[in-house]
């Protein structure tokens, strides 16, 4: 769950492989081989030799260096990477990480560039004169394909060294804990946001390739548009007709998928550049001419070091305001109705111009409006006076959104809007709390002027692509009502628990970039830090990242332990008990028939509490070998019963560590001590045999 297949990312392997799977399934470094693409896996992190090198720098358990392990490292990074001594170990390993980090973005760069470069062969075809040939049109499609591919590797690339780098920092500050090495993730990560493989945008790519796909469009129909481009207007007014019936179709698409659900969509759809007010922003073309003269310019803004310096803007901020009682009235009406209902008020502008003007601004409209996708897709700040809804503001539901309107007669009348990085937060004035909750799923909304909202395949080939997902009469509206006040509503929706469990049972890696940094940031910032108190901005999206609330606390101390890991645990029990008993069974089997020996013509001879026979030698030595085998059976019993139990309390607290689930010392105890026995008794018995027959 940690990776894009090693195959291409749009293989089955892929998506098998990011498909949410349970925590500590499998190790991280094997992960990595079997996830990234091979053309790739030698210019990501290597993560298992900086696990060696931890052992290197700061000393395993007992203080001493792996002979092996440091060698592996100096072939690795060479002799002169900073492992040598003289320096703090935070020092010495931070000094790998960079070599590390070079090569990362290294690579990233030349990705980069080499996308470019077949970005711009892209823009030569389309400034071609219609009409094109065919064959022609096949080669402009098919080098369209392959730069989507790319851009879905190199999104991949850099989830997956993300990750790597979050994940072995977090090793090293666990192994140094109470050594006095200072914590590193507290400072690192807050760096690593900031190099290029991360911070690197790739929404000038995305808007480039849209345009490549429309011209091909524009080209097959001899240069002509079948409905007017997809450069919205700022709606100044409420939308007529707010009584509409109609209501958007709502999917759910995993984080993994994003770009490549993107990338998906700009085949059949143009993407809808967001208003803005400053003249050097990018605006939709109109023509053929424009598609090549926009992708010109907006391919010779990307720098050969492979910086994006487009002023393209094609996310758009939105927040929604929901209204409610204190009975939740609206929330039941949506969870009883299964699907969207009542109103709420939309604030949808370019991104960087923020939405917390409050939960007074905005359009009113009826939830699940299909036109926020269409007419009133984005909306100014001054709008006239809107219609008051029943009820206080009760929360609000951010997001950036990406919006695409369908060019072709197949298409024609259908909007999707696709909402990533979705945060719920409380925004009643009379609860104190600054409760930010993630939402785990993008949302993908679809609307469409006719009934059929498949035309065309598109929703299909994300179906087949396993990138999206259907829950019925799901509302985004009702889900953040349950997280956020699941102590106050009636009833939960009936999704709800599965979306909990779901979550619970997958790492933050397996929900998006910004999720598993905003997790990162919040498990290793020291109390009392400045980043802690104030929020950091991530230079992905422009979020903030607060301190964990008081509820967000709650609600993870109180999440479900997955039944799956119980029952394994349990099972791991009785595959003990199963073993100890059969020994018990065997020893006390033994010991009865030691008991009931004689010897040369004399009847039992009972010593110890009658509990041994000493009528002969070999009488004795079996007493004594099966009482020890019934004594190792009683005391593993317990052993498998005790580490059930710490098993269990681990799961609870969601403190996963190879001491309590992969303690190796327990099973080769067990099989040393039945070994040692077994020979002690063969011994016993065997060696007085050799005497007699020595002496004869």
């Amino acid at each position: 769950c940690l990776g894009l297949g090693a195959a291409h990312p749009s293989s089955s392997r892929a998506r098998r492989a990011w498909e949410p799977r349970p925590p500590a399934m499998v190790k991280f470094g094997k992960q990595i081989k079997f996830a990234a693409e091979p053309r790739q896996l030698n210019h990501c992190v290597a993560y298992d030799v900086l696990k060696k090198a931890i052992n290197v720098v700061a000393g395993d358990k007992s203080g001493m260096q792996n002979e092996g392990d440091l060698q592996m490292v100096k072939d690795t990074f060479g002799p002169s990477t900073g492992v040598g001594v003289g320096r703090p170990p935070d020092s010495r390993f931070h000094s790998l990480l960079q070599h590390e980090l070079n090569k990362v973005n290294t690579f990233m760069a030349l990705e980069i560039r080499t996308l470019a470069d077949d970005m711009r062969e892209i823009q030569a075809i389309v400034e071609t004169p219609p009409p094109l040939p065919e064959e022609k049109l096949r080669v402009l499609e098919s080098r369209l394909d392959t730069a989507a591919d790319k851009l879905t590797g190199i999104e991949h690339f850099r989830r997956l060294n993300f990750t790597a780098f979050r994940k072995i920092v977090k090793k090293f500050d666990k192994q140094c804990a109470g050594s006095g090495v200072g914590v590193l993730a507290t400072w690192f990560l807050p760096a690593l946001l900031r190099e290029p493989f991360v911070a690197e945008s790739l929404d000038p790519f995305i808007l480039a390739l849209s345009w490549g796909y429309a011209a091909q469009r524009r080209h097959r129909n001899g240069g002509a548009t079948a409905t007017p481009p997809g450069c919205a207007t700022v709606s100044s007014a409420p939308a007529a007709g707010t009584g509409e019936a109609r209501t958007t179709k709502t999917f759910l698409v995993f984080p993994h998928s994003r770009m490549r659900t993107i990338c998906s969509l700009v085949k059949r759809f143009d993407v809808v550049v967001p208003p803005v007010s400053e003249e050097a922003r990018v605006t939709s073309p109109t023509s053929l001419e424009e598609y090549a003269m926009q992708m010109k310019r907006l391919l010779h803004s990307v720098t050969m070091e492979g910086t994006a310096r487009a002023a393209c803007a094609i996310h758009a901020d939105n927040a929604l305001t929901y209204y409610d009682d204190p009975e939740f009235t609206q929330y039941m009406a949506r969870v009883r109705a299964e699907g969207p209902c009542g109103s709420r008020r939309r604030l949808t502008v370019a991104s960087g111009q923020g939405t917390g003007e409050g939960p007074g601004a905005g359009l009113s409209e009826p939830d699940g409006s299909t036109t926020a996708l269409t007419a009133d897709a984005f909306v100014a700040r001054s709008v006239p006076p809107q219609p008051p809804i029943d009820g206080r503001p009760v929360l609000k539901v951010t997001s950036s959104r990406v919006l695409l309107r369908g060019d072709t007669p197949a298409m024609a009348g259908v909007a999707i809007a696709l909402d990533e990085d979705v945060r719920f937060s409380i925004v009643d004035d009379d609860v104190a709390s600054a409760d930010v909750v993630d939402f785990s799923y993008c949302l993908m909304e679809a609307s469409c002027e006719h009934s059929d909202l498949e035309a065309g395949g598109w929703l299909e080939e994300l179906r087949n692509s396993a990138a999206v997902r259907v829950t019925q009469g799901f509302s985004v509206g009702a889900h953040a009502v349950a997280c956020l006040y699941k102590d106050k509503v009636p009833e939960v929706p009936q999704w709800y628990e599965h979306f909990q469990t779901m979550e619970y049972q997958s790492p933050p890696e397996a929900w998006g970039l910004l999720r598993e940094w905003r997790t990162a940031v919040a498990e290793d910032t020291l109390p009392g830090d400045p980043m802690q108190a104030e929020g950091t901005r991530s230079p992905i999206g422009n979020s903030m990242v607060a301190e964990p609330s008081a509820r967000a606390q709650e609600q993870s101390a109180s999440l479900p332990v997955e039944p799956k890991n119980m029952l394994a645990s349990e099972r791991t029990m009785l595959e003990w008990l199963h073993t100890v008993l059969a020994l018990a069974f065997l020893g006390i089997g033994l010991w009865q028939y030691s008991l009931s020996l004689s010897g040369n013509f004399q009847p039992p001879r009972l010593i110890g509490l009658g509990l041994i026979n000493a009528v002969s030698w070999s009488s004795l030595a079996l007493g004594i070998y099966s009482l020890a085998l019934t004594a190792i059976a009683v005391c593993f019993a317990w052993y498998a019963v005790i580490s059930h139990t710490r098993r269990l309390d681990a799961l609870s607290v969601d403190k996963i560590t190879e001491r309590i689930f992969n303690w190796r010392p327990g099973p080769l105890m067990f099989a040393s001590v039945i070994g040692l026995t077994l020979l002690s008794h063969l011994l016993v018995q065997v060696l007085p045999l050799w005497w007699s027959l020595g002496a004869n």
